[in-house]
């Protein structure tokens, strides 16, 4: 494994991430000295708290770090927003054996839906019948077997719902996407992101035998919105476990900034290339990169095999 120079990357800060007040910026940094040298390498932990409306600090009784809170908290708990969930976040990075962090607070009672499936309005046999129509309209049966049977189907979904087919496949070329505008995103830590999504193969003696292309969703997989070099980046928590790519690159994603850039596999100069390409989509917008509302995080990015 090759470790390259430490950057650091940020982006506006939005609501919910309290950075503005320096006491609990300073507070921030109080735990992760406190930290420092406790934690395992990839190690992630969180100090979470309420203030309720009276101003009173509330922990939880089993709360491993209650005498810390309470030491750290109390005499400042009026710097915190009253009736809120607030909540430090702390990672050492298993790369860097440093400490990464985030603050976060959240109205009590408030609900945000931090993870959704990528879903097609009516479901999914809506789509598929949506593709059917549009497909049997168009087939030329005299050419039956100049289609491209026992291929999948493979699209990208952006963050707005919008589907693009992306690889050559003279099946896909039937189909109109304008009418297929109906997707909610995937969303992660409560953004919606671009996924790459690949069917089950369309087998044509199905379509033969029941006049209807039959599938299912085999993989879907978060991806950045641009394509690096004719190819599709995909996105994924470290901890989800390895990824079979031949280039991969890793980032620590906290407090909507990127930090520590590291090429974990392939060729050096194609990853150094995928490390600027990212950088550079970070600073084109902060949507990409806003995945991880509460923890600090490394993710790989790593070139997708399509």
């Amino acid at each position: 494994m090759r470790t390259i120079i430490v950057i650091l990357f940020c982006f506006i800060i939005f609501k919910g991430f309290g950075q503005t007040d320096p006491k609990i910026k300073f507070l921030q940094k109080e735990f992760e000295r406190y930290f420092d040298g406790k934690l395992k390498l990839g190690e992630k932990i969180t100090i979470a708290f309420i203030i309720d409306s009276n101003n009173n600090l509330i922990v939880k009784e089993n709360n491993e770090f209650r005498k810390l809170i309470v030491q750290k908290i109390k005499p400042n708990k009026n710097i915190f927003l009253k009736n809120n969930y607030h909540s430090f976040h702390l990672l050492n990075d298993s790369i860097r054996n440093r400490i990464y962090s985030t603050y976060f607070y959240e109205g009590v009672g408030d609900f945000t839906q931090y993870y959704m499936q990528l879903s097609f309005s009516g479901g999914f046999n809506r789509f598929k019948k949506l593709i059917n129509q549009d497909f049997r309209k168009k087939i030329d049966l005299n050419k039956i077997d100049e289609y491209d049977w026992n291929k999948p189907l493979k699209f990208i979904v952006n963050a707005e719902g919008n589907v693009k087919f992306i690889e050559k496949n003279n099946i896909a070329t039937l189909i109109d996407s304008m009418y297929l505008k109906k997707w909610h995103p995937q969303i992660y830590d409560g953004y919606p992101t671009s996924s790459y999504v690949k069917t089950s193969i369309i087998k044509k003696v199905e379509y033969m035998e029941h006049g209807m292309i039959n599938f299912d969703i085999e993989e879907s997989k978060i991806v950045l919105p641009s394509i690096f070099q004719n190819k599709i980046v995909a996105i994924q928590p470290k901890r989800f476990g390895k990824i079979d790519s031949d280039v991969i690159v890793s980032f620590v994603i906290t407090n909507n900034c990127i930090y520590s850039p590291h090429i974990e596999h392939g060729d050096h100069e194609i990853a150094k290339n995928l490390i600027n390409f990212i950088i550079s989509e970070k600073n084109k917008s902060n949507k990409i990169f806003q995945l991880n509302s509460f923890y600090p995080e490394r993710y790989f990015f790593y070139i997708l095999d399509i």
